[in-house]
Order: structure tokens, then sequence, then C-alpha cells
């Protein structure tokens, strides 16, 4: 999870945007196609999905 926050961080540092802001208007198509966007998108999501499992996880494990 660390990777992935830093890294969205950094992105929301280097084009001064929420990384929320950023996925609405990626999804929207209106941040174009660059390398970086999709980083940031792959990375947003991965943390979300993170988020949703890691609960189950803990539990099984407990």
């Amino acid at each position: 999870m660390a990777f992935y926050k830093k890294a969205l961080q950094e992105f929301e540092k280097k084009y001064q945007l929420s990384t929320q802001t950023f996925l609405e208007r990626f999804e929207a198509g209106q941040m174009g196609d660059g390398a970086d966007y999709f980083d940031w998108y792959a990375f947003a999501k991965l943390l979300a999905r993170w988020r949703e499992t890691q609960p189950a996880i803990r539990s099984v494990i407990q």
C-alpha cells in the first residue's frame, strides 16, 4: 500500500491534481493517453482494490 500511496502523491504533486479529480477527468477522456496517466490510473485502481480486500484478508488471518 505504501508504494501505491507514494506513487499517487508524486503524480498529484507533478500534475497539481488530486487523484480523484484525475480519475474523473481520465475516465471522461479529458486527460490524453500519456504513459504517466495510465500508470496513475492503474496505481489508483490497485490501491482502491487493496483497500477493499484488506479487511477480508485480515479477518481470514485472525
